[in-house]
């Protein structure tokens, strides 16, 4: 059994005056120049001012670096020019593995990468430059096949598992087509599609301008086009719109969930939204209905939660539909590793999947976890352009000269805010470019323990051993601890009412009446006067009342355990 201590108030003065734990800052290998003609560079600045970047592209052990030939003074005629950017990889260690010769190198993924090489060439007594499309692979060797179907006019889109998807066009003028080849360059479905996705669970899903159906990967076709539109096959079921609405088929093209719906998404862990009569919910693999739509907006499962909003506010559930988080806040948005981000009074904060707040509220821009890892930042990012906080990037005055710094799936600072970008960790490693000298570094991550130690950065509130999932963490005012009054008052079940034009709050329990104003010194018990050891406040739109005083007037005991960080407030005296 824990042990506890009875609640001191000099003790929490002290624990809520301190702040998130300092872990020991992991080191970052510097990654230094490829040669003298180069440096390592990130855009962000001029001449790319209002263009998102990110810190770099991974995959399979390499990082595609950014490097500056020249002077910073780009010359748009020439790419052999002063301020000319490119491309080159890195491993994990900071060894360069093909030099930037690239305008672009994206990740490699099967031991592939699609990259953009400038190319020169001279014709009609004039010089052309252009960029042409390869997919190379680690030795940096172009795949043949694909290179002649780029030199017929084929720009390249994505590769995945040995296919690539391709587009063209006539002219400037007419409409683009798309194509889908393999490595050997063999065409396996004819640039006559205005749209192909890639494979998913062994079929692609196609649109002509007859509407949309399906294709194997061998260019034979599976299911015949006739649907409005559709989604790929995701848990052996396709989404598909049919005379105005939506339902599900499978790969043999046969009707499993019937066309009831007016919009429907793929599934995801078994379940998928539909919406039905405007409102959103989730049906399974059946077609039964297991969440019913009541939800203005869902989005998909993961790790056995989802998002959903109601009016303008965001909450999340679970797969039976109950509610982790009540729809009261700004944004949620599902992370891995057992965490959820959570945006109130613009400030995020991260809980878990059973709904308990494990990071306070104490970040303008929050990301999802990756390896146990999350890009944060305290930030005011008040009006900028801040779309979506799940992807960092932008130059520093998008947001409002804000820098970034790590945290891990704890709350504890793995490395301060001193960072222009910092990306996902992948493989036990992340890239970053340092604020101070633009130096452009892999920061190799620390262990982290994957045990809940248990301690928070901010009080936890149990009443009756029942942890209260308050927004507002308590708060230390001239050496007295504020509390969050309604969710306590309603736990103990007492009735609450604000009057927000006179600030009063009142609290009704069997034949006790008590009254507090905003910030003053005194409460009313039953018409008696009573002096506070410290005034009520409103902060978030939320009523803290001191804690020694609210306690007293349901009868409760206070007590103190060093080693969650929690106050608990009971009525038994055995706790």
């Amino acid at each position: 059994m824990k042990k506890k201590f009875i609640f001191c108030t000099c003790f929490l003065i002290f624990l809520c005056s301190s702040s998130l734990a300092f872990a020991q800052e992991p080191e970052i290998i510097w990654i230094e120049n490829p040669s003298e003609e180069h440096s390592v560079y990130y855009y962000g600045y001029k001449p790319f001012g209002n263009l998102r970047y990110q810190p770099a592209e991974y995959g399979e052990g390499l990082y595609s670096i950014t490097c500056l030939k020249g002077e910073l003074d780009y010359t748009v005629l020439s790419p052999d020019g002063c301020g000319t950017f490119y491309q080159g990889y890195v491993n994990q260690a900071g060894d360069w593995v093909l030099p930037p010769i690239y305008n672009v190198g994206y990740a490699f993924s099967d031991g592939l990468a699609q990259v953009d090489q400038p190319s020169v060439e001279q014709r009609n007594g004039g010089t052309y430059y252009s960029n042409i499309d390869h997919i190379i692979n680690r030795d940096g060797q172009a795949i043949g096949g694909i290179d002649e179907l780029t030199q017929q006019g084929y720009r390249i889109r994505a590769v995945s598992d040995s296919l690539v998807l391709l587009s063209i066009r006539e002219n400037f003028h007419s409409p683009l087509y798309f194509a889908l080849a393999d490595l050997d360059g063999t065409l396996l479905l004819s640039a006559s599609f205005l749209d192909i996705h890639l494979p998913s669970e062994g079929l692609c899903l196609v649109q002509t301008d007859k509407g949309y159906g399906f294709y194997h990967t061998n260019g034979k076709l599976a299911i015949p086009v006739q649907y409005q539109n559709g989604n790929d096959f995701s848990e052996g079921r396709a989404a598909v719109q049919k005379n105005g609405k939506w339902g599900y088929i499978d790969q043999a093209g046969k009707e499993i969930i019937t066309f009831d719906y007016e919009n429907a998404h793929s599934f995801v862990e078994g379940l998928a939204a539909v919406q039905l009569n405007g409102k959103w919910g989730f049906i399974d693999l059946s077609g039964r209905i297991i969440i019913n739509p009541i939800y203005d907006e869902v989005k998909s499962f993961s790790e056995g939660v989802a998002s959903v909003r109601k009016g303008n506010q965001w909450g999340c559930i679970n797969q039976h539909g109950d509610e982790i988080l009540p729809c009261q806040y700004q944004a949620v948005e599902v992370c891995s590793d057992n965490r959820i981000a959570v945006k109130w009074q613009n400030r995020y904060g991260y809980f878990d999947a059973s709904g308990e707040k494990i990071i306070d509220f104490l970040y303008g821009a929050a990301t999802d976890f990756h390896e146990g890892f999350a890009v944060v930042s305290s930030g005011d990012f008040t009006g900028c352009n801040w779309n979506s906080y799940w992807h960092i990037g932008m130059t520093p005055a998008v947001y409002n000269n804000n820098q970034f710094g790590v945290i891990d799936q704890w709350g504890n600072q793995i490395l301060p805010e001193e960072y222009l970008c910092i990306s996902d960790f992948e493989d036990g490693t992340a890239i970053c470019q340092r604020a101070c000298d633009k130096k452009v570094g892999i920061i190799q991550a620390p262990e982290v323990s994957a045990v809940d130690p248990g301690k928070r950065s901010f009080v936890r509130l149990y009443c009756n051993n029942q942890l209260l999932p308050a927004d507002q963490s308590p708060i230390l005012v001239n050496s007295r601890t504020l509390v969050p009054l309604r969710i306590i008052a309603e736990t103990f079940g007492a009735d609450v009412a604000w009057d927000s034009q006179t600030q009063i709050v009142t609290i009704r329990q069997n034949a006790r009446i008590i009254t507090l104003s905003a910030d003053e010194p005194t409460a009313e018990i039953n018409g008696q006067k009573t002096t506070l050891d410290a005034p009520a406040q409103i902060l978030n739109g939320r009523t803290m009342v001191p804690l020694r005083f609210i306690a007293q007037q349901f009868g409760a005991q206070i007590q103190w355990d060093d080693a969650s960080y929690s106050v608990y407030l009971s009525t038994r005296s055995d706790v």
